[in-house]
């Protein structure tokens, strides 16, 4: 386990073994008599073996792994050593989408000057309610989108 070699059949391997030993030798962890508490270890390294290889399905093929040298050197290593099939590089074009300015105004310029407190009672906007502020777009059209 240590230089990584078949990490899949070994992490199912080790866990299968230790479900043996918790089932046999520890005797499903004793919890026949009153008081019973622990459940023995070997249950805890099976579970164990099992957040490493779904570690392992999460991350990919380690590179300082001896099955990522026999993964470039045998084309089906990847069943024996990898969780699912590993993902392809695909190279990504530079400008997918031409980038567009932004047709937003920025709200100071176009929001009138506030009065202070010694000013008019009310909030500050244009005589018409029809109208708004601050013209506002969803990102899909260029024309403001009515409120």
């Amino acid at each position: 386990m240590i230089a990584g070699f078949a990490r899949k059949i070994t992490y199912i391997a080790a866990a299968g073994f230790s479900v043996l030993i918790w089932a046999t030798a520890e005797g499903f962890g004793g919890p026949y008599t009153s008081g019973a508490s622990d459940i023995g270890t070997a249950i805890i390294y099976a579970l164990v073996f099992m957040c490493l290889l779904t570690l392992a399905a999460y991350t990919g093929t380690d590179r300082y792994s001896a099955d990522y040298y026999l993964e470039q050197k045998i084309s089906w290593w990847h069943k024996v050593a990898e969780v699912g099939h590993p993902v392809q590089e695909q190279p990504v074009p530079a400008a997918a989408v031409p980038a567009q300015r932004s047709t937003e105004i920025p709200a100071a310029a176009v929001l009138p000057a506030a009065a202070g407190p010694a000013g008019q009672a009310g909030p500050a906007g244009s005589p018409d309610p029809a109208t708004p502020l601050v013209p506002a777009t969803d990102g899909a059209r260029r024309e403001p989108v009515a409120h």
